[in-house]
């Protein structure tokens, strides 16, 4: 049997306030639309002057 695994990068600049909606939309329709399939989703923080560096820590706290 294949192993199928799935990867999804975000580049994340300047987006405080969205990146706690967008994970929980991402999250919800990878685990119902690809149950069985092995995926993860990395935001990576360019450079934000912003808070969106908090608030991935909180959703990295919270994510099982």
């Amino acid at each position: 049997m294949e192993n199928r695994s799935l990867t999804i990068i975000i580049a994340v600049y300047m987006n405080e306030g969205s990146l706690h909606k967008t994970y929980a939309e991402l999250k919800a329709m990878l685990d119902k639309d690809l149950a069985g399939i092995k995926h993860e989703i990395i935001f990576i923080n360019d450079g934000s002057t912003d808070k969106s560096l908090n608030e991935l820590l909180s959703i990295k706290k919270t994510d099982p």
